[in-house]
C-alpha cells in the first residue's frame, strides 16, 4: 500500500497502467519524475514548441497571443511536501529546472547546517533530498550521487 500512497511511486504505476492499458488509464495528465525523466521533458517541451510555432507560422494565433497565452504548464510537487507546500507552477522548461535546482540546493543547504548544528554530522555520510518526484543522493561535501 506504501508504494501507491506516496506521489512519486503512484505515478510510475500509473504510467505503466496507462502504457498497459491506453483506453482505462488516460484520466491523468503528463508525469514526469525529476531528474530521471528529464530528457522525456525536454522532448515533450520541444513538441509541444514545434506545434506552437506551427500555429503562429499558419495565421491560428500572433506571436504576442503565444507570449501571453503559454502552451505548457509545469505543475512541480516535491516528493516529500504536503498541503500545498513547495508546489510551483512554471510556464516553461528553463524556469522548471532553475526552480527545481534552487530548492534542492537550499534543502541540501538546510539539512547540512542541521547536521552540523546537531553534531551528527559524519563526512562520509550520504543522505538524500527528495523534490518534485525524485531522489537525489548526495554525499556530505554535496556531490550528487546516482539514486
Amino acid at each position: 500500500m506504501y508504494n501507491i500512497s506516496r506521489k512519486n511511486t503512484l505515478g510510475i504505476h500509473l504510467k505503466r497502467f496507462q502504457k498497459e492499458f491506453p483506453e482505462y488509464y488516460n484520466f491523468f495528465p503528463q508525469t514526469w519524475l525529476y531528474p530521471s525523466d528529464f530528457h522525456d521533458i525536454q522532448d515533450y517541451w520541444q513538441r509541444k514548441m514545434a506545434m506552437r510555432k506551427e500555429e503562429i507560422e499558419n495565421g491560428v494565433m500572433t506571436a504576442e497571443q503565444s507570449a501571453n497565452d503559454p502552451k505548457v504548464l509545469f505543475i512541480a510537487k516535491p516528493e516529500a511536501g504536503c498541503q500545498g507546500r513547495g508546489i510551483f507552477i512554471a510556464k516553461n522548461l528553463e524556469h522548471l529546472k532553475t526552480q527545481i535546482d534552487e530548492r534542492m540546493r537550499r534543502q541540501l543547504k538546510e539539512f547540512d547546517e542541521y547536521l552540523r548544528m546537531e553534531e551528527h554530522y559524519d563526512t562520509a555520510q550520504n543522505y538524500s533530498v527528495t523534490t518534485t518526484a525524485a531522489s537525489t543522493n548526495f554525499t556530505a561535501d554535496g556531490v550528487a550521487q546516482p539514486p
